[in-house]
């Protein structure tokens, strides 16, 4: 991602390429090709790495002696902004 939000895509932009992701995997988009990917190439990616998930361990450990809270959403007074 961009560090200069002028130069992020859009959120139609992001629809339309996470849909042409979803679909090259999903459905028969092989030889559609947008913002330089085939779908062939797409879903080959994907499902290459479908099969190195079993292979991935967890990367952090729990500490027996850390005590885990949780906080209760409600309870907390967020602000939200107008321009979302």
């Amino acid at each position: 991602m961009n560090a200069n939000p002028n130069e992020r895509p859009a959120v139609e932009e992001l629809r339309i390429i996470f849909g042409f992701r979803y679909n090259s995997i999903q459905c028969n988009e092989d030889n559609k090709e947008k913002y330089g990917y085939k779908g062939n190439e797409i879903k080959a990616t994907f499902e290459e790495a479908d099969k190195e998930i079993p292979n991935i361990s967890t990367s952090y450990e729990k500490n027996s002696d850390a005590v885990y809270t949780i906080c209760d959403s409600q309870l907390i007074d967020l602000e939200v902004s107008n321009l979302i």
